[in-house]
């Protein structure tokens, strides 16, 4: 393992612009928002304004139902008929304003708040006309690049605020279940570094992140086996929390995924496939009593198992890059995290990300564990070489593969990896030496 040490130069301008979070794997319930007027089905939107810390919800269908307010402690402050056929709802902090977009082609609309900050039934039409992928589609505002953004059949779509341009669309990919699975007509913008896009999965109750700049899924959290979710409509995102939306009690239920900002500051973590092992790196902008890294790994983005610990730089105010190899990856694709542990223990997780590993040739190694000797079977090109590796990395026998008899009488006891290189792959088997 490699640590460098190099000086800042750009982390605080990035803290500007965007949240460096932590993912809970398993989500903690909050307030509830209970609706006055029972008028409630097709709940869609739930918005927070910081400036006089009131949360707002309103209800899909048509301009007659139900559009209310409440403190951020969830008691009820105000209802009125909603005033304008609703579907997303968001507070835009750039314009100091409560907003959402309509059904169909009923455009962007900003709703009027009276003079304690309660949401009214009147207001102004930004946009007018069709602005969205589906008629139904619930958007939300991403205020760091300012754009409204949509969800729609696997895909992102994207559109200016200032302007209401189409800027373009992107797909999510590695999401560990069908897209099936997922709320139809919602989208949660979260502001989280890595973690910025939040889909609920409802047939397994589960908040699934992506990285914004790539679509990539980058980790989930779990709700409670009691929350209840939906196919379409009644889940949003506000002041950090999730809201699902109850129809058999008319309340919104929240749930937080994130827990307090990360203790190391992580700028990137990356998996990159590398002649026969997968290349980890990850670099830290900052460390408070970071203890030590453990890299996981999955086959399924969900049931992660540890594959090696690293240690931590404890307290450090400089960027410290870390470098390790997984020299025996699974065959297809696979997800790697960090978890982050504490001096007290306490544990955080980074965002996921996947790697595809090419099927290895069919190469076997006997006897194993072995002592004086070992034999390689199976298709080998000719003019391949092999590598044995140590635990530590260190390469401690290099040759052509002239002779299938590889003499090891010489090495210490214990675990080694194998490397066969060919002209066009890299294979990798573990050998027990005794």
């Amino acid at each position: 393992m490699k640590k460098l040490l190099l000086p800042v130069l750009f982390w605080a301008t990035s803290m500007l612009v965007s949240a460096q979070c932590s993912l809970l794997p398993n989500a903690v319930p909050g307030i509830l928002l209970v609706h006055q007027n029972t008028n409630c089905f097709n709940n869609s939107g739930v918005a927070y304004n910081p400036n006089l810390n009131l949360y707002y919800g309103v209800r899909a269908g048509n301009s007659t139902f139900p559009l209310e307010t409440w403190t951020a402690a969830g008691a009820p402050l105000f209802n009125t008929t909603a005033g304008f056929d609703w579907r997303g709802m968001w507070w835009n902090p750039t314009t100091n304003q409560l907003e959402g977009n309509g059904y169909n082609t009923s455009g962007i609309w900003r709703a009027n708040l009276n003079g304690s900050g309660h949401a009214l039934n009147t207001g102004l039409t930004i946009f007018p006309g069709m602005n969205q992928p589906n008629a139904q589609s619930c958007g939300d505002l991403d205020w760091q690049a300012y754009e409204i953004i949509y969800f729609n059949a696997g895909l992102i779509y994207r559109y200016s605020r200032t302007t209401n341009a189409f800027l373009g669309s992107y797909a999510l990919t590695g999401t560990p279940v069908a897209m099936g699975n997922m709320n139809v007509y919602t989208v949660m913008y979260t502001g989280c570094t890595g973690m910025e896009i939040a889909l609920l999965d409802y047939v397994n109750k589960r908040i699934y992140l992506y990285n914004k700049a790539t679509g990539a899924y980058a980790g989930m959290s779990q709700l409670p086996a009691a929350a209840v979710t939906t196919s379409a409509f009644r889940v949003s995102w506000a002041n950090g929390y999730v809201w699902l939306f109850n129809l058999a009690d008319f309340t919104w239920y929240s749930y937080r995924i994130f827990g307090a900002p990360l203790p190391v500051e992580l700028l990137s973590f990356n998996a990159i496939y590398d002649h026969g092992r997968v290349k980890l790196d990850w670099a830290t902008a900052s460390e408070i009593n970071n203890h030590y890294f453990i890299v996981e790994r999955s086959q399924d983005a969900v049931h992660f198992t540890d594959l090696m610990r690293v240690q931590g730089a404890g307290n450090s105010n400089e960027v410290v890059q870390y470098l390790e190899f997984d020299d025996a990856p699974f065959e297809g694709t696979s997800y790697y995290r960090l978890s982050q542990v504490d001096f007290d223990g306490s544990t955080q997780y980074s965002q996921i990300v996947a790697i595809d590993v090419p099927k290895q040739a069919a190469i076997e190694i006997y006897p194993n564990p072995a002592s004086e000797y070992f034999m390689i079977a199976g298709d080998i090109e000719e003019n391949s070489t092999l590598e044995l590796v140590n635990n530590m990395g260190e390469v401690v026998v290099e040759q052509k593969i002239e002779d299938r008899r590889i003499d090891i009488s010489c090495l210490a006891a214990g675990l080694y990896f194998l490397r066969i290189h060919s002209s066009s792959n890299t294979v990798v088997k573990r050998i027990m030496v005794e």
